[in-house]
């Protein structure tokens, strides 16, 4: 008897979507500034001194941030939705976790002090007058000696309820806290 959760792939389209567009902003930003940099090297400039330096290094430091931040979002998306490993996972040897990067872990029963369930509610502000808020799901799991595991299970395929029943089921004796 065993048990595996995965991400929805679904909820990373939207998010691989952003990164595109993001991307082709970045590709007409580019143009756009390659054209108006050219167009700037034709004033006359006293002896030497570029009095649009500061002009031409933000239209260069910019398409790179983004192109980054682009890349960073697109680059996440398509791992979730390509990558096949499974985010929580149960057997009778112990837990396997997928966690921030694509990091895996794997414990045994035994080597697992508790898991906890936790909400977490960022504020996102997109202008003066609406505020809203995004709440994440997070299973914490503490092994006996180390560092938790933190692992967002917002999107994956099973609810928290779902994972602890599965726990419970395969390892009873594993304390779960924050639930209910």
């Amino acid at each position: 008897m065993s048990f595996e959760y995965y991400y929805r792939k679904g909820q990373f389209i939207f998010q691989a979507l952003i990164g595109l567009f993001l991307l082709g902003f970045i590709a007409s930003w580019s143009f756009g500034a390659f054209t108006i940099i050219q167009g700037m090297s034709r004033f006359p400039r006293p002896s030497g001194a570029n009095p649009f330096f500061f002009i031409q290094a933000i239209f260069f430091i910019v398409p790179i941030l983004m192109t980054i931040i682009g890349l960073s979002t697109f680059g996440q998306a398509l791992l979730k939705i390509f990558y096949r490993k499974p985010v929580v996972a149960g057997d009778a040897q112990g837990l396997k976790l997928l966690g921030r990067w694509l990091k895996s872990y794997h414990l045994l029963w035994g080597d697992i002090d508790y898991v906890r369930h936790e909400y977490r509610t960022s504020h996102v502000r997109y202008n003066h007058s609406s505020n809203h808020f995004r709440q994440s799901h997070w299973l914490i799991v503490k092994p006996k000696e180390g560092r938790a595991i933190e692992i967002d299970i917002a999107n994956i395929d099973g609810t928290i309820d779902d994972i602890v029943a599965d726990i419970k089921k395969m390892a009873p004796h594993v304390v779960v806290k924050g639930m209910g």
